[in-house]
């Protein structure tokens, strides 16, 4: 109770339902954690006086919350590196556990590393076993304790370093999802929180980088009778053969023209 007078009243008492309905306590402020919206009334009691008229106010509990998926960078050439932010919005008063997971396409993104914001002093899990498959892992709970964790709006989570694989890709994704880990989250009634995902990274990934060659050595012939030049020339390619690499693509074929004619002399 931030202003007002007892009078001649002993004390402070608190209801719900309604004014004189469930008694929850007494004083100047109580704690409670209600399990959905609830009104709490308030009047002076004791002594010799009527209980008169409450004050009321409501607790507004949120019964879901949003996890957002988002980056900065809308394109990249392959090889770059590139930052997504999971951030919550809508977070109940007071948050005791959370869990979701991140997913992407191993093709066109591969992890590199994460960096997890400490909630109330209690640093999250995160699963990195299986980034080789695209999925990712997040897992906190309220362990110090009390359970009064509040998360602003807009409150990073964790971020995500990527580098950018796919050739020629066009809104590739990265994503808050259930996989491997269901997203569920509880409040301190550990009353469950539906979790909502909303999936913002749409990355364009271009191919710009032209492809490594690797060229064997020139050969040099001399005009000689008698001289197998078909098999010198198979031998050479053979020996040494043309190859390229790609950043996006990997090892890349390599075809060359000889047919192994017989060259006149």
């Amino acid at each position: 109770i931030a202003s007002g007078n007892l009078n001649s009243a002993t004390a402070w008492h608190w209801y719900t339902s309604s004014c004189g309905g469930t008694p929850v306590g007494t004083g100047a402020s109580i704690m409670v954690s209600p399990g959905a919206s609830t009104t709490y009334y308030v009047r002076g009691e004791g002594g010799c006086v009527t209980p008169g008229a409450c004050a009321q106010t409501t607790v507004t509990v949120s019964t879901s919350l949003t996890l957002t998926a988002a980056s900065v960078t809308t394109d990249a050439a392959c090889g770059d590196e590139l930052d997504v932010t999971i951030e919550i919005n809508n977070s109940p008063c007071a948050l005791s556990a959370l869990q979701y997971s991140v997913s992407w396409d191993p093709k066109q993104f591969m992890y590199i590393s994460n960096t997890a914001m400490p909630l109330d002093g209690d640093a999250p899990i995160i699963g990195t076993s299986q980034t080789a498959m695209g999925k990712l892992s997040y897992s906190w709970a309220d362990n110090s304790g009390p359970c009064n964790t509040v998360l602003s709006d807009g409150s990073l989570l964790l971020t995500v370093r990527f580098k950018a694989l796919g050739c020629n890709a066009t809104g590739a994704a990265v994503s808050i999802t259930s996989d491997p880990l269901d997203m569920e989250a509880y409040d301190c009634a550990f009353n469950e929180i539906t979790v909502n995902a909303q999936n913002n990274v749409a990355v364009n990934i271009l191919d710009d980088i032209a492809p490594d060659f690797t060229c064997p050595d020139n050969l040099t012939l001399e005009c000689v009778a008698a001289t197998d030049y078909v098999a010198l020339i198979q031998a050479w390619i053979n020996a040494a053969p043309a190859m390229a690499t790609d950043d996006c693509a990997g090892t890349v074929d390599v075809l060359h023209d000889w047919d192994g004619m017989t060259l006149p002399m």
